[in-house]
């Protein structure tokens, strides 16, 4: 699925403008995309609805799933990238742990203030 974010939708949007279903599917390929799905029953424009040439790997009532059979190219992510997710979803686990040590501390301070000495 391509989100909406993705950089790679108008290069789909216009390999989806190219005029027969195998050059469709070389380009789609090309750009990292190995499965075409085409919701039934969705208004669409015949753009969005253009064929493109694969094996069908399911047909169904609501949706037919069509697999690219030209070579996809796998996209890979930078480590970069991966580490700064890392990064993040490891701050955001560590924000409750953060949230109740904070708490524990000040409710600990509170407590040893108020003991009379001696």
């Amino acid at each position: 699925m391509l989100n909406g974010e993705d950089p790679r939708v108008p290069a789909a949007l216009e390999a989806l403008h190219l005029p027969d279903p195998a050059s469709r599917a070389r380009r789609l390929g090309q750009l990292g995309i190995g499965l075409v799905v085409r919701e039934h029953g969705v208004a669409t424009t015949p753009e969005y609805d253009a064929p493109v040439a694969g094996t069908t790997v399911h047909a169904g009532p609501e949706l037919d799933v069509v697999r690219i059979d030209a070579p996809v190219r796998l996209r890979e992510i930078p480590a970069s990238w991966k580490a700064a997710v890392g990064f993040a979803w490891t701050a955001f686990a560590l924000l409750p742990v953060a949230g109740l040590s904070t708490a524990g501390w000040r409710r600990w301070r509170r407590k040893a203030g108020s003991r009379p000495p001696g």
